[in-house]
C-alpha cells in the first residue's frame, strides 16, 4: 500500500511537471524571507529543502508565552500541552533536531534517553525576531543530532533606546519580563533581558506524580561593538536556573503525598563572536562556551570558523571548521566519573545558479569523532523555476546521531519513581545512529493574495538506540543496544489566501506514517507511538485594516489516528496500544494602544473543553499577558 501511495504522489507531481513545461522562462526574485537555517541565507523560494519562518507578528497573534507555545501552528511540529520536564515536541514525527539559538548550539540538557528537557530553556518569546524550522536530514549543515532537522531562534536587535516591561498569566504557568536596550551609542549596542517565571502543579490523571513546578529564571545580556563598518564583536552571556519539584500521589486517593522529587537545573553561557566582510566574501569566528548543573556538571565548548564567498552572480562557496567539546559527570557504579567527547568538522556548501531557471545547492561535512572515527554527511537540492508563480523542488540527505556520554557510560537508577525500581545502564559499544532522507515538491502562487504547497518525504532510520527490557526481570536493569530500524514517510499541504478586510485564512493536512521496521522483538515492528496518520489545521484570523489595533486568530486542529504510547515502540509495553482521535477549538484576541506603546492578548486552547490524557490533553487551558514599552 505504501508504495502504490509513493508512486502516485509521484506521477502526480510528474504529471504537474508535465503540463507546466510549456511556461516562460522566469529569474528568481530575492526579496522574500532570509532562512539564515540553512548557513547560506538563502529565502524560501529559492531552498529546497523543506523550511519555514514563524515571523514575530505570528507569535504573538498566536498568544505564545514560551518557545514552545510559538510552535503550535507548525504544520510539521507536534507540541503537546504537558509543561515541566516530560513535554513531548516531534518535528515530522521525531526528536532527532538540533535547536539553535541565532545560530549556536547550546549545552543539551538531555537525560539517558529523552532530551526535550531541552525545551525549557527559558526565553522571552517577546524578543524573537523570528523561528527558523528546516525539515529533514541536515548533518551536512549541523552534524550529530540533525537527522530530523534544524529549529533556530532568532532574536531581535534593535538599534533604538528604549524598555519593555510585560506579565503573563495562565493555566499551566505565569511569567514576569523586562527588557532594556541601550540603543546605539556611538560603536556599541546591548540589549539586556531578564525573565521569573512560576510553572503551576498538575496532575494527569493516569500519573502517579504531580507535573514538576516552581520558579525559574533567566538573564542574558546581548552586546555588540562596530569596530569599523565591515567588522563588529558580538558578546552573549546568559545565565539561568530553575528549582522545580513534583510529588508522589496515592493511586486510589488520588491525595499528593510528602513524599518529593526535586530537579535543580542552572545553566551559564557566554558567547564570543566575530564578524566581517569584504567585497565578495563574509566570514566569522564564534566562540561558545556552556555549563549545565543538574546535580552533575556539564560543560560544552564549541568553536568555528566560516567564510562565504561569491565568487560570481552565478556561484557562492560557503566552508568552515568547527571543534567542539562535551565533558561532564557520570555515573558509573554510583561513582561519579568524569568523560569527555571530541569532535572536529569541516563543511563546504556550494549554490549554484546554473541558468535563469535552475539553482542547484551541494554540501557535504565530515565529522571525526574520538569515539567513532569519521562520519561523513552529502546533501544535494535542487530548485526548479518554471516561471515566476511556480517552483518544483527535490533534495537529498543523510544524518547521524552519535551517542551522548551519559548512553555510553552512565547509570540512570529509577528506584526512587515506582515499586519496581530498576537500572538504566549505558552501554560503551554503541554506535551512531545514521539516517537518509529526500524530498519532493512543488509550489504554486496564484497571485498575490493565494499559495499552496505539496510536498512529499520519506526518511530511513538505522541503528536506532532503544532500551533493551531483556534484563528487566528478574535482574531489574536496563540496558541501552542499536537495533532498530525506522522509517518515516508522509506528505503535507498547505494552502493560504488572503481575503481581503483584514482577513486571512490557511489550510495545513499532514500525513504521517512512522513505522519501526526492524526491533529485537518482533512485536515491537509496527507504528512509532506519540505520531498521528492525520493532522488538518484550519485557521482563520482578522487584524483590523484601518489602524491594525486588533487582532483576533482562531483555529481548530484535528488529530485522527494518532497511537498512543502503550503501541509498539514503548519501553514497557505496560498498556494496550489506541489509536486516538481529537479535535481543538482555539482563540486569541490581541489589542494594542498608542501606536504599539501598550499591548494585551487573552487566549484559549481547546475552548469546548475536551480531554484526552492519552495525548496530554486535559481540557480548555487559558492564558494572558499585557506588556508597555517605554
Amino acid at each position: 500500500m505504501k508504495k502504490i501511495f509513493s508512486q502516485g504522489l509521484v506521477m502526480a507531481v510528474m504529471l504537474g511537471l508535465a503540463n507546466c513545461a510549456v511556461a516562460a522562462p522566469a529569474s528568481y526574485d530575492l526579496s522574500e524571507v532570509i532562512v539564515t537555517a540553512s548557513r547560506m541565507e538563502l529565502n524560501l523560494k529559492e531552498l529546497p529543502q523543506s523550511a519555514e519562518v514563524i515571523t514575530k507578528e505570528e507569535i504573538k497573534a498566536i498568544g505564545a508565552t514560551n518557545l514552545k507555545e510559538a510552535l503550535r501552528l507548525s504544520p510539521s511540529i507536534y507540541v503537546s500541552e504537558t509543561t515541566g520536564l516530560s513535554s513531548i515536541v516531534k518535528l515530522r514525527g521525531s526528536s532527532d533536531y538540533v535547536i539553535l539559538l541565532n545560530g549556536r548550539r547550546l549545552v543539551d540538557d538531555i537525560s539517558m534517553m529523552n532530551d526535550d528537557y531541552r525545551w525549557e530553556q527559558l526565553l522571552n518569546v517577546q524578543n524573537i525576531e523570528r523561528i527558523e524550522i528546516l525539515c529533514g536530514p541536515s548533518s551536512a549543515l549541523y552534524g550529530s543530532k540533525a537527522e530530523a532537522g534544524v529549529i533556530n531562534v532568532v532574536t531581535k536587535t534593535p538599534s533604538d533606546i528604549g524598555a519593555v516591561v510585560g506579565v503573563t498569566t495562565g493555566k499551566r504557568e505565569m511569567s514576569n519580563y523586562y527588557r532594556f536596550d541601550t540603543g546605539k551609542q556611538g560603536k556599541l549596542a546591548a540589549s539586556f533581558d531578564a525573565n521569573f517565571t512560576k510553572v503551576r502543579p498538575f496532575l494527569w490523571k493516569d500519573s502517579s506524580y504531580t507535573s514538576y513546578d516552581g520558579p525559574k529564571q533567566s538573564f542574558n545580556l546581548d552586546a555588540k561593538y562596530e569596530m569599523d563598518e565591515n567588522n563588529a564583536l558580538n558578546l552573549f552571556l546568559e545565565y539561568e536556573n530553575a528549582d522545580l519539584t513534583h510529588r508522589k500521589v496515592d493511586k486510589v486517593t488520588h491525595q499528593i503525598l510528602p513524599e518529593r522529587y526535586d530537579s535543580n537545573r542552572e545553566r551559564k553561557s557566554a558567547v564570543l563572536g566575530y564578524s566581517g566582510q569584504s567585497d565578495k566574501s563574509s566570514y566569522s569566528l564564534n566562540m561558545t562556551y556552556s555549563e549545565l548543573d543538574t546535580g552533575d556538571v556539564r560543560d560544552f565548548w564549541d568553536i568555528e570558523l566560516r567564510n562565504r564567498v561569491k565568487a560570481n552572480e552565478k556561484f557562492t562557496l560557503t566552508y568552515g571548521v568547527e571543534y567542539s567539546r562535551d565533558s561532564g559527570e557520570v555515573s558509573i557504579n554510583r561513582v561519579p566519573t568524569d568523560k569527555t567527547a571530541e569532535q572536529w568538522a569541516a563543511y563546504i556548501h556550494g549554490e549554484y545558479k546554473l541558468n535563469d531557471k535552475l539553482l542547484a545547492i551541494t554540501s557535504v561535512r565530515y565529522d571525526d569523532h574520538d569515539s567513532f572515527g569519521g562520519e561523513s554527511s552529502p546533501s544535494l537540492g535542487l530548485t526548479y523555476f518554471m516561471d515566476d508563480s511556480l517552483r518544483i523542488k527535490a533534495s537529498y540527505g543523510e544524518g547521524y546521531k552519535a551517542p551522548t556520554t551519559e548512553q555510553l557510560y552512565s547509570c540512570w537508577e529509577a528506584s526512587g519513581h515506582g515499586s519496581h525500581g530498576f537500572a538504566l545502564k549505558g552501554n560503551p559499544d554503541l554506535q551512531p545512529e545514521s539516517s537518509k532522507g529526500y524530498e519532493l515538491a512543488i509550489e504554486k502562487d496564484f497571485g498575490p493574495a493565494t499559495s499552496a504547497k505539496l510536498t512529499y518525504h520519506k526518511r530511513e532510520k538505522k541503528d536506532a538506540i532503544i532500551m533493551d527490557m531483556s534484563h528487566l526481570r528478574p535482574e531489574n536493569w536496563v540496558q541501552l543496544v542499536n537495533v532498530d530500524k525506522a522509517e518515516y514517510e508522509g506528505v503535507d499541504f498547505s494552502l493560504k489566501h488572503d481575503l481581503g478586510n483584514g482577513f486571512n485564512a490557511g489550510f495545513n493536512y499532514e500525513y504521517l506514517d512512522a513505522q519501526r521496521t526492524k526491533a529485537k522483538k518482533k512485536s515491537d515492528i509496527g507504528r512509532l507511538p506519540y505520531t498521528a496518520r492525520n493532522t488538518y489545521t484550519v485557521k482563520l484570523q482578522w487584524i483590523e485594516p484601518e489602524k491594525q489595533e486588533w487582532s483576533v486568530t482562531a483555529w481548530n486542529r484535528w488529530y485522527s489516528d494518532y497511537l498512543t504510547a502503550g503501541g509498539s515502540g514503548h519501553a514497557h509495553n505496560s498498556k494496550k496500544k489506541e489509536n486516538k482521535s481529537i479535535n481543538t477549538f482555539n482563540i486569541v484576541i490581541n489589542k494594542s494602544w498608542d501606536n504599539n506603546k501598550y499591548n494585551a492578548f487573552v487566549g484559549v486552547d481547546n475552548l469546548f473543553d475536551k480531554e484526552l490524557v492519552e495525548m496530554r490533553y486535559s481540557g480548555r487551558v487559558w492564558r494572558a499577558g499585557a506588556e508597555m514599552r517605554f
